[in-house]
């Protein structure tokens, strides 16, 4: 989740892009929390408000920032490192990304992300030298070469007819644990469970590495560009990043609501253009995101500080706040744990969503006041440099 120099020490960091992982966190945990129900129930008033507009500005688009930061977070380091030596620490901290994302997912929670990351980010170094252009080719290329990909897949099986098509969907996606059993099992179950249908998790999510490498050359393309590092100098595009992200991504975002639910009802150029607008909302908005947090980043220092101080802080240790937020989040809704599955509406998840990143933001200003890396990154850091790290800050 953080790369280096973006989990070094302090005088290497760049505070407003440890930031931008901060305020990540936060949409990242709205999202999740509306994993902990099954289906789409039917809303009303409030709640139902809530649950579109999570859908429309939340869902699938802080994740991206995640997945842009890590490819700006790979150009950072290139710019500090020689090549030979560079790639074994890299592998290392690939490799480590690797046993994380296992661990979360058979210890914790099967919502993981960080094993998505593992291909993408070794196919990564092929470009660590390409020429920046080339890279932003690249990026747009395999973005808008997943979507073409699906929208073949969407022809195919749409011109095959209903009758090639099963009866009934399956209830439970590859790699997941039924809802049922979530709230009957042990923990010892379900890390048993998660462990047999780790190879089917796997292969349902193979197909997004494409998807993923896209987005990681765009970030490094930013990178290569300092496009965020020195923000200053590239105020005019970031503005128009800002405008144009935003409005494209307002526009599409009702057809990413509406194929988020169901879009099996329209006949198919219309499916596709919904699934193309809906496949446009979130990257016009993650890259809106990006560019507003910081354009407003100044203004955010000078009159919120404490906020500031904690969204740096979160950020600098996003990956231990990631996997904290899966141990609240399945202590709370799991049978196992307080049992809340399916009982917290949009409004209440949204409220609890709040009450939990307040946390993080005090705990994490907090430990670094004596640490200077997070847990779990002071961890990778150790594995990555194939040595262990000193962690307490020097008196």
């Amino acid at each position: 989740m953080t790369d280096t120099p973006l989990s070094s020490p302090e005088r290497n960091r760049i505070g407003t892009i440890d930031g931008l992982r901060g305020f990540a966190l936060l949409g990242i945990l709205i999202v999740n929390i509306t994993t902990f129900r099954s289906g789409n129930p039917a809303f009303t008033g409030v709640n139902w408000w809530v649950d579109r507009l999570i859908l429309a500005l939340a869902q699938g688009k802080f994740i991206l920032i995640y997945s842009f930061l890590f490819g700006l977070g790979f150009a950072l380091q290139l710019e500090h490192t020689d090549s030979r030596p560079y790639q074994a620490r890299y592998f290392r901290r690939i490799l480590g990304l690797l046993l994380f994302g296992v661990a979360h997912y058979v210890l914790l929670w099967e919502g993981d992300i960080l094993m998505s990351y593992v291909l993408p980010g070794l196919l990564l170094m092929l470009f660590s030298r390409r020429h920046p252009k080339t890279t932003l080719g690249w990026g747009i290329g395999l973005y808008a070469g997943y979507l073409g990909l699906i929208l073949l897949i969407v022809t195919m099986q749409a011109l095959r007819g209903p009758a090639a098509s099963p009866a009934v969907a399956p209830a439970v996606e590859p790699g997941s644990v039924p809802p049922a059993l979530l709230l009957t099992s042990s923990y010892a179950q379900l890390v048993v469970m998660r462990w047999h249908i780790l190879p089917d998790f796997l292969s349902e999510h193979s197909l997004g590495t494409v998807f993923a490498l896209g987005i990681f050359l765009l970030g490094f393309y930013a990178g290569r560009q300092r496009i965020l590092s020195d923000w200053q100098e590239h105020l005019a595009f970031l503005r128009r990043v800002a405008a144009w992200g935003l409005v494209i991504g307002l526009v599409s975002a009702p057809a990413y609501v509406y194929t988020s639910l169901s879009s099996n009802t329209l006949v198919l150029p219309l499916r596709l253009l919904a699934l193309t607008a809906a496949f446009i909302c979130p990257i016009a908005l993650c890259l809106a995101y990006i560019a507003g947090m910081t354009l407003a980043w100044p203004g955010l220092t000078r009159h919120l500080p404490w906020l500031v101080t904690g969204m740096q802080a979160a950020g600098r240790m996003s990956l231990s706040n990631y996997l904290t937020q899966s141990l609240i989040l399945t202590s709370l809704f799991y049978g196992y744990g307080l049992g809340w599955f399916d009982r917290v509406g949009p409004l209440s998840g949204l409220g609890l969503a709040i009450v939990i990143y307040a946390g993080q933001l005090a705990c994490s200003a907090a430990w670094f006041r004596y640490f200077r890396f997070g847990p779990l990154e002071w961890l990778w850091r150790s594995l990555t440099y194939w040595k262990v790290q000193p962690i307490m800050k020097e008196v």
